[in-house]
């Protein structure tokens, strides 16, 4: 899946002024690839498995992160100046034992696991990066330079079934980190978060009461309108991910939209004939962690 994800992430190129020369070839089979050094360039940009990709902009550079799995040194750190052109800054991860000890020299214990999707952010002059792994939980580093040095990994939640998750700053200062419980149902969840992102608070809730309303009008569309809606719902939180990694530009209300509507598309069912039984699938509860 990550293949596709280059693809398609990187295929944003053309906002920033480089054009794409369209065309259509089975994978691994081109023989030309990224700049073509006309001032057009030809998909895919890197050729090569760079999983997950998350992608931020600081000042006139990009800086994305890709998943490593149970290969060490962890999670890449690439940068780049338009998009097209990408260079490794280092890893974040130099020595997955830090996660346990199943990921280690003598033995690896988590094949195909280890560090998935993570989420790269930048607060305050300082480079943040949040990632799960399916059976130790989240971590968190952090650098002044996205080439090093990160600090020591830090547990922010500790217990198997994590996968995607991401974290924000308001204008206030003020923290939260987001997680999903793909062993629950791919509930997600929210959480407050110390400012400088080494803890995150023993209360959660589950992100789903707005929901409820949209998921009743949801249901009393026709077949063909519930699939357009979920289409509409699709291109808005695909284009704004892209384009608010460009443009700079930060409106906290359509921000908000945007974050919404990527919860609302996780869980409208992707069969239009199928109703859209919310209750069984989130409730708004809170509780607390047993470790944070």
């Amino acid at each position: 899946m990550g293949r596709f994800w280059v693809s398609v992430v990187f295929g944003a190129c053309g906002f920033v002024g480089i054009q794409a020369q369209p065309a259509i070839v089975e994978w691994g089979t081109w023989r030309s690839w990224g700049d073509l050094g006309n001032g057009m360039y030809l998909n895919p940009v890197i050729p090569s498995d760079y999983s997950d990709i998350d992608c931020i902009r600081v000042g006139d550079d990009y800086y994305a992160i890709s998943s490593t799995f149970q290969f060490s040194p962890g999670m890449t750190v690439l940068h780049s100046k338009d998009l097209v052109n990408w260079e490794i800054c280092g890893n974040a991860v130099a020595d997955l034992t830090q996660i346990g000890p199943e990921l280690g020299w003598s033995r690896m214990g988590r094949y195909n696991r280890g560090i998935w999707a993570g989420s790269l952010r930048y607060h305050a002059g300082r480079f943040y990066l949040f990632f799960g792994t399916p059976d130790e939980g989240f971590f968190m580093t952090s650098a002044l330079r996205p080439e090093g040095p990160w600090e020591p990994l830090t547990r922010l939640l500790d217990g198997p079934g994590w996968d995607d998750c991401s974290a924000i700053w308001d204008d206030s200062g003020k923290a939260y980190f987001v997680g999903t419980h793909f062993a629950d149902g791919y509930k997600t969840y929210l959480f407050d978060m110390a400012a400088d992102g080494k803890k995150a608070a023993s209360a959660q809730a589950k992100i789903s009461g707005a929901l409820f309303p949209v998921a009743q009008a949801y249901n009393q569309l026709s077949k063909d309108d519930r699939y357009q809606f979920r289409r509409l719902l699709r291109s808005f939180v695909k284009w704004y991910n892209y384009i608010s990694q460009i443009v700079r530009m930060f409106d906290k209300g359509l921000h908000e939209e945007y974050l919404f509507c990527s919860y609302l598309f996780k869980l409208i069912p992707a069969e239009p004939s199928v109703p859209w039984d919310l209750e069984n699938r989130v409730k708004l509860e809170y509780y607390r962690l047993e470790k944070t």
